[in-house]
């Protein structure tokens, strides 16, 4: 018995290895195991199983022949009966050997290890799965591809020159058989797309002979930003207001052009602290750091003169030797000015009387008083005519002839009706110095600080007139 069951084994692990290297040769499961077992039955059924060759074959009448091909499950079905059939056969067989027992139980089980085989492969490989339950096989059709579903993540929102992200592109294929497969956006073609022409635009994706438009639309966008102008960025003053208004940004954009931006920020703007600063300019991402400065200013000026007088000629750097005028500043401090801070108008000492002059620094000024006097020379006619005349001046008077004097070589007067005529001039009341022409007379340099005045400096000289009568009784 040991023996039986080592070759009955034996005969098992062949008959596998043979299943296995006819499946790996013809890329079949089934053929060989079927082949095998068929021959098994054959001999355990050709004793007791005598068909005589001419009988007659009788169909049932409910049977219809099907011109279909054979199914899968059709081919299962069959091997299954022709098993159930060969199992009865054999248990009613007494008169078997031993080893057609032992083939019958071999091939029994090669046919049910051949059965799970084919069970697998149909699991495995059907598009159409089996219907256990119900027994209905369902026909294996090709689907079809009749439409493209495409859409585009920010498609509104790509930037000019920018190479296209296709994976932000999604494309979904439709069948006629209602089923809906995603397709790799590599598989497709895509054409059309133009990312240096802004504005709105259109491509075509392209599968397998179907096509979808798909629109988009290319933004502009900037590289940078810079100040374009910025007129009072060293015309502040303590105290000034600020506005973002004040100064010109301008982006250079990725399509070569340029663009005044509005929404920006300025921080580091401090109005009420007089020098040099820093502001940062802010946009988006860009930030710009741009100088300007606050000045100091006056609010008015103060000045230790207050009114002044003057004769002859002075220049106002003498008056204000030694003088000071402060500034009242706008953050508060006070300024000393120098001479070269402020300007001067409105003083000179060429014309004599009550004058004002004005001093200025930086938009305020201040108005002083002032007073020039002038020099004199008084004529003197003689007391025979009893006249006397004066000419000022507050520079110096030059005296060319009697007649720049204004004295007449002949006078009458009309009360009287003597006539009188001009003897000569002199420099003193006793006619013993004779005047020489020509002769200058220059005014005193004077001046005096916050005075009502200074008197005047007076010269005379006597013209000598003579009548007519006596200067005929002495020839």
């Amino acid at each position: 018995m040991e023996r039986n069951h080592v070759i009955i084994l034996v005969i098992i692990m062949c008959m596998l290895i043979g299943n296995v290297v006819y499946a790996l040769v013809t890329g079949e499961r089934e053929p060989f195991l079927y082949a095998m077992n068929n021959k098994m039955n054959y001999e355990s059924q050709e004793e007791e199983i005598d068909v005589a060759e001419n009988d007659p074959v009788i169909l049932d009448e409910d049977i219809e022949l099907s011109t279909e091909a054979t199914t899968e499950q059709d081919v299962k079905r069959e091997r299954t009966t022709e098993q159930t059939t060969q199992s009865d056969s054999t248990k009613s067989d007494s008169k078997k050997g031993s080893d057609n027992n032992s083939k019958k139980k071999s091939s029994e089980e090669s046919e049910k290890k051949s059965d799970e085989n084919s069970d697998n492969k149909s699991n495995e490989e059907g598009d159409e799965g089996e219907n256990e339950e119900g027994g209905n096989d369902k026909a294996v059709n090709a689907k079809k591809l009749v439409d493209l579903i495409c859409t585009w993540k920010d498609s509104d929102k790509l930037l000019y020159g920018k190479d296209m992200k296709t994976a932000d592109i999604h494309v979904t294929g439709e069948y006629d058989n209602g089923d809906r497969e995603t397709i790799p956006i590599e598989n497709c073609t895509i054409k059309g797309f133009d990312s240096k022409k802004l504005g709105n635009g259109t491509c075509t994706i392209s599968y397998y002979g179907l096509s979808k438009n798909i629109s988009y639309k290319i933004l502009n966008y900037e590289l940078s930003i810079f100040c374009d102008s910025w007129d009072k960025r060293y015309q502040y003053r303590y105290g000034d207001s600020f506005s973002a208004s004040d100064i010109v940004i301008t982006a250079n954009m990725a399509d070569g052009s340029r663009e005044n931006v509005s929404d920006f920020d300025v921080s580091g703007i401090a109005m009420e602290s007089v020098g040099e600063h820093v502001c940062t300019i802010s946009y988006k991402s860009f930030t710009l750091s741009e100088n300007y400065s606050v000045k100091n200013y006056p609010l008015s000026i103060s000045s230790s003169i207050t009114k002044f007088t003057v004769r002859g000629t002075v220049p106002w750097d003498d008056i204000a030797a030694g003088q000071t005028f402060i500034a009242e500043m706008a953050d508060g401090t006070k300024r000393e000015l120098s001479s070269s801070d402020y300007q001067v108008s409105g003083f000179s000492s060429a014309a004599a009387g009550n004058q004002e002059m004005t001093v200025s620094y930086d938009g305020v000024s201040i108005a002083i008083p002032y007073t020039v006097y002038y020099d004199s020379l008084k004529i003197d006619m003689g007391s025979e005519i009893g006249k006397s005349n004066a000419i000022h001046f507050t520079k110096e008077l030059e005296i060319e002839s009697a007649e720049s004097l204004g004295l007449e070589k002949e006078y009458k007067d009309n009360e009287s009706g003597a006539e009188y005529i001009l003897e000569g001039i002199y420099s003193d009341s006793g006619y013993k110095n004779k005047f020489e022409f020509p002769k200058t007379y220059t005014a005193n340099r004077k001046f005096r600080i916050n005075s009502d005045g200074l008197p005047w400096h007076e010269y005379t000289v006597y013209a000598k007139y003579v009548k007519k009568a006596e200067e005929k009784k002495d020839n």
